[in-house]
């Protein structure tokens, strides 16, 4: 099993703690306005292959936070540089569809490489 640290406000698992995980040592959530210690939030004890599930979750709200966020400035740079003149909107939109989606793929690829390097680097 893998435990998280939920916020006791809302649930949320974005929490940052200052100190060590079990002390009382600082903690706020950037999910909503709730801060206390470490002690105060709530323990969750998550199944493992319940974790492929909720990985698969947060990449696909990357994805959409990403079509969201980026797909309006990615057009701009590829305009601004001369890459497409903008006059074809379809091919834009699926060059931009094409640049968010390397984008996700490249993030994704790090964070499993950031992962198995952190995991490597733990003692035995």
């Amino acid at each position: 099993m893998s435990t998280f640290r939920l916020c006791p406000a809302c649930g949320s698992s974005k929490v940052t703690m200052e100190g060590l995980e079990l002390d009382s040592s600082p903690a706020k959530c950037k999910s909503c306005a709730w801060t206390g210690t470490c002690n105060d939030l709530v323990l969750h004890e998550i199944d493992p292959e319940r974790l492929y599930a909720i990985a698969f979750a947060v990449a696909q709200d990357y994805l959409r936070a990403l079509a969201k966020i980026a797909a309006i400035p990615i057009g701009q740079a590829m305009t601004a540089s001369g890459l497409i003149d903008g006059t074809e909107p379809e091919m834009l939109a699926r060059l931009i569809r094409a640049a968010i989606g390397g984008a996700h793929k490249a993030t994704l690829e790090e964070v499993a490489k950031i992962q198995g390097e952190l995991q490597n680097a733990k003692p035995s």
